[in-house]
């Protein structure tokens, strides 16, 4: 009788962080009835709900001979979306689904957007594998700051505002203005 050998295999993580990972030892020669024992303290020929990192199983046959062999669970690295900035607009990195959240509350779900109000705003991010990755918060502060075309300029500071706003309006012609002013209210 041959003495007991093994090979191991193993299923990784598909998202940083899971612990859905797997490993499967399969015992060849010796005698069976076989005995297994995990670094994890697992005792089937298979350990599940692995986080990634290296594990070691031990198989024993009926004769008490022994084979030891080790596997390395994976993962992706952590999805980290990033926001820039093009004028108004925010934009998350590429990915496959997008949640805008302001104060904790769902504000999009598109790429690209263009917020009604100033805040620290997050981006929570799908990538293809179903895995999720947030962004660090971004500060937006561009509602009302300026807003220019060909012939005004019309400025208020600061913001966001407290007991005290200013408003300044340059023309370059002589035109009648209206000009109304909204809490975050409406």
């Amino acid at each position: 009788v041959q003495p007991v050998s093994a090979s191991l295999s193993a299923i990784n993580n598909p998202c940083f962080g899971a612990t859905t990972g797997t490993a499967t030892i399969t015992p060849t020669g010796g005698t069976s009835p076989y005995t297994y024992h995990w670094s994890n303290g697992q005792t089937t020929a298979t350990a599940t709900g692995l986080a990634a990192g290296s594990y070691t199983c031990t198989v024993t046959d009926a004769n008490s001979t022994t084979s030891t062999g080790s596997v390395t669970i994976t993962q992706p690295a952590a999805i980290v979306p990033t926001i820039t900035q093009n004028g108004a607009m925010m934009q998350s990195s590429a990915a496959m689904s997008y949640q805008w959240y302001l104060s904790g509350n769902v504000v999009a779900t598109t790429q690209n957007y263009t917020p009604a109000q100033n805040g620290n705003y997050t981006v929570v991010v799908t990538d293809a594998n179903g895995c999720t990755g947030s962004s660090a918060p971004y500060n937006y502060t561009s509602v009302g700051m300026k807003l220019t075309d060909d012939s005004r300029q019309l400025t208020i500071y600061p913001n966001p505002a407290n007991t005290k706003l200013n408003i300044t309006l340059n023309l370059i012609s002589t035109e009648t203005i209206s000009l109304t002013l909204y809490n975050p209210l409406g």
